[in-house]
Parts: C-alpha cells; sequence; structure tokens
C-alpha cells in the first residue's frame, strides 16, 4: 500500500480511507501558529498606536488628513464639495485620496474616537497587516510557510531602507530600527 497525504490506496490505485485530522494536525496547524506570532510580534511593536491619540512627530501629513476626516466628515466625500482651504480652493475629491480621510470620519462616527485616534489606529493596522499579507501570499506561491514566515519576520523587524538610504538625522538609523513605523506613525 502507498500513503500519500492520508489517503491509502491499494495496489491498483484505488483510494481508501483517510487519516483522522490529528494524526497530521501539528503539520496543518503550524503554518496558523506562524500566522498568529507574527501578528503577536507586529502588535507588539506598534501597540501604543492603537490606544495613543497624538504623537510628538507632526512633520508629517497627519495633520492635513486629520483636518479632512473632521471638517468634510463622511457626507461631503459623496457629494460635490469644494474644499476653500488649500491652494485657493479646489473640489473635494482632489485634495486626496479619499479613503482614509472618509475611514477617519466613519471611525470618528461609530466609535466616537478623535480623529488623531483614528489616524493612528488605522495606520498601525495597516502597519502589522503588511507583513501578515507577505505570509500568506509568500506561503501561497511557495507552499513553504516556514521560509515564508522568515520572511515575513525579517521584514517585521528590520528596516532595509537604511542600507539604502541612510538618514543620519535618525538618530537609530540602522537595520534594526524602526524606521518604518516612524515614518507610518
Amino acid at each position: 500500500m502507498l500513503r500519500s497525504r492520508g489517503v491509502l490506496e491499494n495496489s491498483k490505485g484505488v483510494a481508501g480511507w483517510r487519516d483522522p485530522p490529528w494524526k497530521y494536525g501539528a503539520g496543518i496547524l503550524r503554518p496558523w501558529l506562524y500566522l498568529g506570532l507574527l501578528a503577536l510580534v507586529n502588535i507588539y511593536i506598534c501597540g501604543d498606536a492603537f490606544v495613543t491619540a497624538s504623537s510628538d512627530h507632526w512633520n508629517s501629513i497627519h495633520g492635513q488628513w486629520m483636518s479632512l476626516a473632521r471638517i468634510a466628515g463622511l457626507s461631503d466625500w459623496l457629494r460635490p464639495t469644494w474644499w476653500p482651504y488649500w491652494g485657493g480652493g479646489a473640489p473635494l475629491e482632489f485634495t486626496y485620496a479619499p479613503l482614509l480621510p472618509a475611514a477617519m470620519a466613519a471611525m470618528n462616527r461609530l466609535f466616537h474616537w478623535t480623529p488623531a485616534l483614528a489616524l493612528n489606529v488605522l495606520t498601525a493596522s495597516i502597519y502589522c497587516l503588511g507583513p501578515l499579507a507577505f505570509y500568506l501570499l509568500s506561503w501561497r506561491l511557495t507552499g513553504l510557510p516556514g521560509y515564508s514566515f522568515a520572511a515575513a519576520l525579517v521584514w517585521s523587524l528590520t528596516s532595509p531602507v537604511a542600507l539604502l538610504i541612510p538618514d543620519f538625522g535618525f538618530q537609530l538609523s540602522s537595520l534594526w530600527s524602526a524606521r518604518r513605523l516612524y515614518l507610518t506613525l
């Protein structure tokens, strides 16, 4: 008898019975445990962003996103509206991509969060979901969950952009810095 993936075949090649799932459960559960561990690592890295309404870094475009979410709200994205605050005015749909400010406005309305907290929760969620999506895609393409987990973990824990574009003004400008997190939040 030949045994392949839990299916027994007799000498004529006719399939017989399957092994019960608990006999090969560790092999099936391991990729999902990798996914859970990877999620925990990324949530640990940027866990403060899920509860912090504001940070000390205002050298970004976050203020403009928050103003779009606060002033425009949800209803203004669905109909033509004039945005008079930038460059002498422009149609609202031409200011920025509407998904982030509209999602911030929706979170503000649903959970009564400030625009700053909604922005931090959204960016931290995207930060955490990036390596998870990379792991799932890599696992699907290669069929090797161990190597896919290692690659996604390297992506989570390192900042390879520091090797390509060194930033001497950033204090932790090295391979192991949180440069990606700093630029995101």
